[in-house]
């Protein structure tokens, strides 16, 4: 009972936080988002394709509609749900084998939450929380929940989904339970979007080249040196840079390729399954190899 009271007082903490903390650039272009989808129809219109699924936009208006009633900002509202999906993370973690009060404590106070979800109101945030709760339900043979909380996150960000692979090769029994979860919850979640999919958008991999990663060393890097009074480092980085630009989407593909037949190799060897292991490396590997 104490450290489920220290989880809801960090809570509170970053709640109080948030109201007075800034924000990047994020929120300003989530709310311009979920102004379009609260007063223009028109973006769920096949010709409009979008590149999130239908629960993204469900996180970012909702903030935008409390904000409204209540009066306090939108960058508060946001950051809201992230903050909620850290404690549900910790209170889920506690109750882990290979968990506990410790790794409860530090996730909690962990400076990396205070800053995706105290300062950035990082959508990621719910979505992990989602995955988390598959994972915990699927230990616990509970397939249909399982399925269901795993496509809730995939409608926040979709490459969460491809976790689906890793649960169902762990799953001996009650497979048809967890697909037929999420199947049916990707399918509400997604109805009204169906179309854009034709236009290969929501498929595809959201990224900007030298915002993060790699590719910002790669962009800015050379930069950076030239203003130190190295001559010619930018035109001999160009190169490369316009080839990421060009073919750094693949690379994403090209990892859930490696990560679906790694898993589907070990199942094929009899390996003990591990989904908790299997998902922490395919997300890892994810951001590793990321160009953008």
């Amino acid at each position: 009972m104490r450290l489920t009271a220290w989880l809801v007082a960090m809570t509170v903490v970053k709640l109080i936080l948030a109201a007075c903390w800034g924000w990047t650039n994020d929120i300003p272009q989530t709310l311009a988002q979920a102004e379009a989808f609260l007063h223009s129809p028109s973006v769920l219109r096949p010709e409009h394709p979008s590149i999130f699924p239908l629960g993204y936009y469900w996180l970012a208006t909702a903030p935008l509609l409390a904000s409204m009633w209540t009066g306090l900002s939108y960058a508060f509202w946001l950051k809201v749900p992230a903050i909620l999906a850290d404690l549900a993370i910790a209170l889920t973690l506690r109750t882990m084998s290979r968990g506990g009060a410790w790794a409860a404590f530090l996730y909690i106070v962990n400076p990396v939450s205070f800053l995706l979800s105290v300062y950035h109101g990082q959508l990621h945030t719910p979505a992990a929380a989602g995955a988390v709760l598959a994972l915990w339900y699927a230990e616990r043979h509970r397939r249909m929940a399982s399925g269901v909380a795993l496509a809730l996150s995939a409608s926040v960000r979709q490459h969460f989904g491809l976790l689906i692979l890793p649960l169902m090769l762990a799953s001996r029994t009650r497979r048809l339970a967890l697909v037929a979860g999420f199947a049916l919850v990707t399918l509400l979640a997604n109805v009204t979007l169906i179309g854009t999919y034709r236009h290969g958008i929501m498929a595809s991999p959201v990224w900007a080249y030298g915002a993060w990663g790699y590719g910002m060393l790669f962009l800015q890097g050379p930069r950076l040196l030239e203003w130190c009074g190295l001559e010619g480092i930018v035109e001999a980085a160009t190169g490369v840079n316009q080839l990421l630009q060009v073919y750094g989407p693949k690379v994403y593909w090209g990892w859930a390729a490696v990560f679906l037949g790694w898993v589907w190799r070990r199942s094929r060897r009899h390996e003990p399954a591990d989904p908790w292991r299997e998902g922490l490396v395919f997300l890892l590997g994810l951001y590793a190899v990321s160009p953008g």
